[in-house]
């Protein structure tokens, strides 16, 4: 793994010469570069740590029984909840051909809300290879109703498979592949053609080859609530000077993919390494000024963790106080309106006893309006 040298010195220098050391005080920037790529290493070497995987998990915690162990810095810790997609199962079943057997896929990023799954009996069809999609690579008698086996990298036109009727698309991968490379099959709107990928490979290499073999792809997941969590490390200057605003360093530590599954995130584990290395070197050489490194979790959902920690920095107790009450105070309608929905579902005539003056539910002008829409 190449670590970019340039980009640690520029990073190096700011810190260290906006935390007052002199140029003498600069550690050896190769030296530094080697730790940097081991740590990169070290962390990117799960099969994924988008938030809620195994991978995630594991390297969060090494993360923070690391920084446990430096001296001279105080941590803590900040949990927040995570809605995050989850694969039970994802399968793809070929009867015959070079592809034959029962094979693991691995579904997609969510088209918005609409996860990469399928009915409880699975989708079936012929598979149909269609190359990168393009209307001249496509037969569309042969396609309608099937599954359309295509390129990962390359495959701009994807969208041509779902206007042709295909009712699944497996893409498959190749030394190519790579985020830039692949964006384009992130979706904006919920698209009900649930969509798979096959990493580069035998399995790859034999659906290349397919010509109309009868097949089955079956996925179950759900959309799963997990644990995400900010880490902050503070380094309190050489002196004790009160009045001396901090320098705060922000690092992601998740990672994301467009196969959420194969995501070992190298680009986000570079940051984390350099962070981890110039915190340690600071733990020894007290800077000038106080520093908080931010390792911010969800980054790649919604930049949930930096807007967090911003969150937590900026607001003052009271302001905190007040957010909550006025949180507390929206479940509480919420709950009330989903109430009265599950009365309603239940028996639909019972919107009429629901808007007699004597309902003590109707006092309400919030219930009374979700009656109404």
């Amino acid at each position: 793994m190449k670590v970019p040298l340039k980009g640690i010195m520029c990073c190096a220098l700011v810190a260290l010469t906006a935390s007052g050391l002199r140029a003498g005080d600069i550690p050896n920037l190769p030296s530094i570069a080697e730790k940097v790529k081991l740590d990169t290493e070290k962390i990117a070497r799960f099969e994924s740590r988008v938030v809620g995987s195994e991978g995630h998990d594991k390297a969060l915690s090494e993360l923070e029984s690391r920084l446990r162990g430096i001296k001279n810095i105080e941590i803590f810790t900040e949990e927040f909840d995570v809605y995050v997609p989850s694969v039970e199962e994802a399968v793809l079943t070929v009867e015959r051909g070079p592809a034959r057997g029962r094979h693991r896929i691995y579904p997609l990023w969510p088209a918005l809300v609409r996860l990469q799954t399928t009915p409880p009996d699975g989708v079936s069809g012929k598979l149909v290879y269609v190359g990168g999609a393009k209307p001249t690579e496509i037969d569309p008698k042969a396609l309608r109703g099937g599954i359309a086996v295509m390129e990962a990298v390359g495959s701009k036109d994807w969208h041509n498979a779902v206007m042709y009727g295909a009712k699944s698309i497996i893409l498959l991968g190749s030394k190519e592949d790579t985020y830039d490379q692949m964006k384009h099959h992130l979706t904006e709107f919920p698209l009900n053609v649930p969509r798979f990928y096959v990493p580069e490979g035998q399995l790859a290499d034999a659906l290349r080859q397919v010509s109309g073999e009868d097949s089955r792809v079956k996925s179950n997941g759900s959309w799963k609530k997990v644990k995400a969590r900010n880490i902050y490390a503070l380094i309190k200057p050489s002196k004790n000077k009160e009045t001396v605003q901090a320098i705060a360093l922000a690092v992601p530590t998740d990672s994301m993919s467009v196969v959420p599954e194969l995501s070992p995130g190298a680009d986000s584990a570079v940051d984390v390494a350099m962070a981890l290395n110039c915190l340690e070197y600071f733990s020894q050489k007290r800077p000038t000024r106080p520093i908080l490194f931010i390792f911010a979790d969800a980054y790649a959902i919604n930049h949930l963790g930096i807007r967090r920690a911003l969150a937590t920095l900026n607001a003052s107790s009271s302001e905190r106080d007040a957010a909550l009450r006025r949180d507390e105070k929206e479940e509480k309608d919420f709950r009330e309106r989903l109430e009265l929905a599950k009365e309603l579902k239940a028996d639909p005539d019972g919107m009429w006893k629901l808007c007699r003056p004597s309902n003590k539910k109707m006092k309400s002008t919030k219930a009374m309006s979700m009656i109404i829409v």
